[in-house]
């Protein structure tokens, strides 16, 4: 059978998703594992690509639809997406998955919802059962992982995650030639994107990773990354892991294998100060394999505020400060990340502003403290006005006026924090061709807690 996956348009105008457009590795990563059994798959990326091209896509209509939803703001694009296809074909069978729609599979589970089915967890084997199950005739509900309506009360089974990443299949990137000279990261030109890892085992209370993860990392053998890095065209790749280097020898050893294969290629990836600290030697090592850049999560200025988020950074922010020097003095680029509390007065920031300033940070980056779904400040705030923005704005997009939205986030937060809100100001109208795009500038690009690793 023949499955169509969507990676859906962006769904915020600014942010993160602005500055990089990665190439879609979980679709490529369930279309692989589809056609390691015989099935077919192709790819729609709609953050570069037109509705006319997935209306094209859908004259031969496919045996189903998978849509991905790895962020918060992608919940209205999906059902966009999704809604489409269902105009077109109400009876095509469309599945959803990814990070969101496991932690929330609600915002697609409910009557009328043009969405059949979730794939809650990893995706690859869960989509190559649901494949195979629709193939058969059977309805999939008895498949570990699917969730629906039906067995939504009752029967739902989960699938455990795969510790051993080299269990699974690998990426198709040919599912995504059509579109790889657009994908980037910053400045970086055709970019690719590797996962050598999954998972992570620290628990900050604004990040929902360790919650789907359950505070574990699986990886990938060294020896199976090499190979795949030796088929990647790109010179520039970005590790996806949620925390690169929590392995010293693993990383050791992928460095040394990839020494000895003679690839020259420049890496950017995403990881922790105590880590840079503690395995300075090991950065020294990739900085000669050709990492050149990261992302570091500072996260915050002093120990006082790392405590408020859990970050559990070994020595504090002087190890914060520490790892900033050893990757100047190793040659690697630190991209600083920050979280800004919507709690905070002027004199806050000020600090902020201190300390960017006396460390000479030209790459900061911002991140608002927002109780996102499935972490555990969202499970904390739980107010009653949230849960009213999730059911009417969330669900009719098009009928909830953006002022509204704003006015129940604002309700939602504490009133000295709501005093400080100036980002929740309504903006100007974006044109009522996307009423969509207005209503997720409006609500601030709410998505996945991501202020580094």
């Amino acid at each position: 059978m023949r499955m169509l996956l969507v990676q859906p348009p962006q769904g915020t105008s600014f942010g993160l998703t602005r500055i990089l457009t990665s190439e879609p590795l979980g679709l490529e990563c369930v279309g692989g594992a589809l056609r390691t059994r015989g099935h077919d798959a192709s790819l729609i990326d709609l953050r570069v690509d037109s509705w006319e091209s997935l209306e094209r896509a859908l004259d031969d209509p496919p045996r189903a639809v998978g849509i991905t939803c790895a962020f918060t703001t992608d919940v209205l694009p999906v059902r966009e997406v999704a809604s489409f296809v269902k105009e077109r074909w109400p009876e095509l069978p469309v599945l959803v998955g990814g990070h969101h729609a496991s932690l929330l599979p609600d915002d697609f589970i409910y009557p009328d919802s043009p969405v059949d089915a979730v794939a809650v967890g990893e995706g690859e084997f869960t989509t190559i059962e649901f494949a195979e199950a629709l193939e058969r005739g059977q309805a999939p509900e008895g498949v570990p992982g699917i969730l629906t309506l039906r067995n939504r009360g009752n029967g739902f089974r989960s699938r455990p995650f795969t510790r051993e990443l080299d269990e699974l299949p690998r990426a198709d990137r040919s599912l995504s030639a059509p579109y790889r000279r657009w994908y980037h990261h910053g400045l970086q030109p055709r970019s690719a994107s590797l996962e050598t890892s999954r998972g992570c085992p620290f628990d900050c209370n604004f990040c929902s990773v360790w919650v789907f993860y359950d505070r574990r990392a699986g990886r990938r053998s060294p020896s199976s990354l090499v190979r795949e890095i030796e088929t990647l065209e790109e010179q520039h790749v970005f590790f996806t892991d949620d925390i690169a280097f929590l392995n010293h020898d693993a990383y050791k050893e992928l460095g040394e294998r990839i020494a000895a294969s003679g690839i020259e290629k420049m890496y950017a990836c995403e990881t922790r100060s105590d880590l840079v600290v503690r395995y300075r030697d090991l950065f020294r090592a990739w900085r000669r394999v050709g990492l050149t850049t990261i992302f570091l999560g500072v996260e915050k200025v002093d120990d006082a505020g790392l405590a408020e988020v859990r970050k559990r950074t070994k020595g504090g922010v002087n190890t914060n400060v520490e790892a900033i020097h050893i990757l100047r003095e190793e040659g690697i680029t630190p991209m600083t990340t920050f979280i800004t509390d919507p709690a905070w007065d002027e004199a806050d920031f000020d600090r902020l502003e201190e300390f960017i300033t006396r460390l000479r940070l030209p790459n900061a980056s911002f991140t608002i403290l927002t109780p996102l779904p499935g972490t555990e400040l969202y499970a904390r705030a739980h107010h009653p006005r949230l849960r009213l923005l999730r059911r009417d704005a969330l669900r009719a997009p098009r009928e909830a006026p953006p002022r509204a939205l704003l006015r129940a986030l604002r309700g939602a937060l504490p009133p000295r924090a709501a005093r400080h809100a100036p980002q929740l100001r309504h903006g100007p109208a974006r044109g009522a061709a996307r009423p969509r795009r207005q209503l997720l500038g409006d609500a601030q690009g709410l998505r996945r807690g991501e202020g580094g690793a």
